[in-house]
């Protein structure tokens, strides 16, 4: 359709032989790498609803487990910032890496403000986790989105490669994203955060239950004190 063709602008030289042809940029940008985008839309929030959750029990990082969550931070900070900076580029007149329309096209332009606002929510969850700890139940979110990410990067660094012989801005500029969505990649499998073992947050409901225990325990002593006398 006309909406599709203006929305992908899709490459009419030939450059792609696959099934795909011209829109192999459109369908690798918004499928291949937008399905770890919508990962974290869907589980970010979930998982931050959870940290925020006073009635969920959450374990207290230690502080070898701090630095590691700061490292995280660090890589989701970094991951945001390549692709203002690759659009920053192609505002500037730049061509992009596997994308033979001088302008930039829509799709081009949603994909790079997906991956901003998805990395902007991953460094979220990592601050708030070294603030209020983490929840081993639903680790796994953030993990599963940063593993989704990598294999779009890895189905996209084929075309990179292959279609930019020349090594310019955008080449290497990719590279270190690429680089870092790896690091990402061996962490979400490698990295087993370590707790503190001098305190762990209760919910309110088992400090409430512990009280009335308490409270409980110190009627049946008056009790059998009092009857003691008889």
């Amino acid at each position: 359709s006309s909406a599709l063709l203006y929305f992908c602008r899709p490459d009419d030289a030939g450059v792609f032989r696959n099934a795909l042809g011209g829109f192999t940029p459109c369908f690798t940008e918004l499928f291949a790498l937008g399905i770890g985008h919508i990962a974290f839309y869907l589980f970010v929030p979930l998982r931050l609803w959870v940290l925020f959750n006073s009635s969920i029990e959450k374990s207290p990082l230690n502080s070898l487990s701090k630095w590691g969550h700061r490292i995280l931070t660090f890589l989701s900070i970094f991951n945001a910032l390549i692709p203002l900076l690759q659009m920053n580029a192609r505002f500037g007149g730049l061509s992009n890496l596997y994308i033979t329309s001088d302008s930039m096209p829509p799709m081009e332009l949603t994909s790079y403000i997906l991956a901003i606002v998805a990395w902007l929510l991953s460094t979220s969850v990592m601050i708030t986790e070294i603030e209020k700890g983490i929840c081993q139940k639903y680790d796994w979110m953030i993990r599963f989105a940063w593993l989704l990410s990598f294999a779009g990067h890895c189905a996209k660094i084929n075309f990179v490669v292959a279609m930019h012989p020349e090594r310019d801005y955008f080449f290497y500029l990719y590279i270190c994203q690429f680089c870092s969505h790896g690091v990402l990649a061996l962490f979400a499998v490698l990295y087993h955060p370590r707790f503190t073992t001098q305190y762990k947050t209760i919910s309110p409901q088992i400090e409430k239950d512990l009280e009335l225990q308490v409270v409980d325990q110190k009627y049946q002593q008056f009790g059998l004190f009092f009857f003691s006398f008889f």
